[in-house]
């Protein structure tokens, strides 16, 4: 990926969720790929990020269900001063998934870094299109949306 060009991050993310799904689904696995059209950080505890999704992507969130989701891993990248995420979300017993692509500035997620850090947790929400809420899940550990902050120090 050429990380200085925010359009090719992008497609390196859409390339790498759509081949991260693939793999799950030749293993049997249910899977749902969702892409946000916008992202913004929840100030509120337990801090985070909300996924804007496009209303089909939105009714799948809410098909799948957020409450079955037991585990996930997250995959950034930074170019141009943005986080590029791709972060899985598992129901592991019943194979089930959220693949999820998304983007948001680094000087936004620095907003909430301190908090995050402080509560060791990190919020996934998401909303519709429409505004309406279509799920969520809690993150045990706040370091892999929060480790491209401290790259930038070394």
């Amino acid at each position: 990926m050429d990380e200085t060009d925010p359009d090719d991050a992008w497609d390196a993310t859409l390339a790498d969720r759509d081949a991260m799904a693939e793999g799950y689904r030749e293993r049997g696995w249910d899977v749902v790929t969702v892409t946000a059209s916008a992202t913004g950080i929840i100030e509120r505890p337990p801090v985070g990020i909300t996924y804007i999704l496009p209303g089909e992507e939105a009714t799948a969130i809410e098909e799948v269900g957020t409450d079955t989701i037991t585990d996930s891993s997250v995959y950034a990248a930074t170019a141009d001063e943005t986080l590029y995420l791709v972060t899985e979300l598992r129901a592991t017993d019943e194979e089930r998934m959220i693949l999820l692509a998304g983007a948001i500035p680094l000087a936004d997620l620095e907003e909430i870094a301190d908090d995050a850090r402080d509560a060791g947790e990190f919020r996934t929400r998401f909303i519709g299109d429409d505004g309406a809420a279509a799920g969520a899940f809690i993150h045990e550990n706040p370091d892999p949306f929060l480790t491209p902050l401290s790259a930038g120090d070394e």
